[in-house]
């Protein structure tokens, strides 16, 4: 009788843009629920984001995530880099030049996880993820979760410091009566920042309100108005009335250095110079730690400090 040789299956190479259709079996671990409750919160972080938080290597955060991805915990959305502002080498660096980085959202598998993790209604979850990322604030979406995750990496490796609270825009909105003395009428303003935390450093306590600014909005009008409106908020006393503090630093993130100065010129005329702190994107997504990196600038100073001093 003729023997047949070993017929050797081929192996399949899986696509980054596909689930595998039969993959390993799955058992979640507390990593696991850990990155999906962080994904939910955030709403969608990359690769890199996840990465620095949750795993020491690269090769083991991309096959946890692939496996994640195949079982459905975990959604891709491809956004090409000009959409992010991003520079090549900043994500997927082992990646084909030019292919669109991969950002993580919560999938149908992981909404049944975060309900029971939350003690939440599975349908508010699902309401939730419907709520896709709207593709015109990606980048402004990607910087703000950034500097949430330097923010929470420096905690984690700082025993000085401990970060007291995080408001995302949202839960920073208020509206707010105030007096104007040159027209003499009262009036409703809006205050809306992009967000705000409040970290303890030793024996003290810093109040910090973030803008994220891609040089979309005019210097001359929108940014004189926010200022405007910081000012009448701090003195309307609903600042120390919510927060707890009396004072407060505004970090910004801009897209250039010339765009920093011109901002700076626009504080200075309203005496705000010492509050307003201002660095680019290209700075904050190099550092890796916004806050001991000299990467500040407080103008009319062109000198860089950092943002907290050990």
């Amino acid at each position: 009788m003729e023997s047949t040789p070993p017929t050797t299956a081929r192996r399949v190479k899986s696509s980054r843009y596909r689930r595998a259709e039969q993959p390993p079996d799955l058992i979640l671990q507390p990593r696991d629920v850990n990155m999906l409750m962080a994904v939910d919160d955030y709403r969608f972080l990359s690769r890199s984001q996840l990465q620095r938080l949750f795993f020491s290597g690269l090769h083991r955060a991309c096959r946890r995530l692939r496996a994640l991805y195949d079982h459905q915990f975990l959604d891709r959305l491809w956004v090409p880099r000009t959409a992010l502002g991003l520079p090549d080498p900043v994500e997927e660096p082992l990646a084909i030049t030019g292919s669109p980085p991969a950002l993580y959202r919560l999938g149908r598998a992981g909404i049944p996880v975060i309900a029971r993790a939350r003690d939440e209604d599975v349908e508010t979850v699902r309401q939730r993820v419907r709520e896709r990322p709207k593709p015109t604030i990606m980048a402004h979406d990607y910087l703000l979760n950034e500097l949430r995750v330097q923010l929470a990496l420096a905690v984690a490796t700082r025993a000085d410091l401990k970060l007291e609270l995080w408001l995302n825009g949202p839960e920073c909105f208020e509206r707010y009566d105030h007096h104007d003395r040159e027209s003499g009428h009262d009036a409703t303003r809006v205050f809306n920042p992009d967000g705000f935390f409040r970290l303890t450093i030793g024996g003290g306590v810093v109040a910090v309100f973030v803008e994220i600014d891609l040089g979309t909005e005019s210097i001359q009008r929108r940014f004189k108005h926010k200022i405007s409106t910081y000012r009448t908020y701090a003195k309307s006393g609903q600042f120390l009335s919510k927060f707890g503090q009396k004072r407060f630093r505004i970090m910004t993130v801009t897209t250039s250095e010339r765009r920093i100065a011109n901002l700076g010129l626009v504080a200075a005329e309203f005496n705000a110079s010492e509050v307003f702190w201002f660095t680019t994107r290209d700075q904050l997504l190099a550092t890796g730690d916004f806050l001991s990196a000299s990467i500040w600038q407080r103008p009319p100073s062109k000198a860089f400090e950092p943002f907290l001093v050990s």
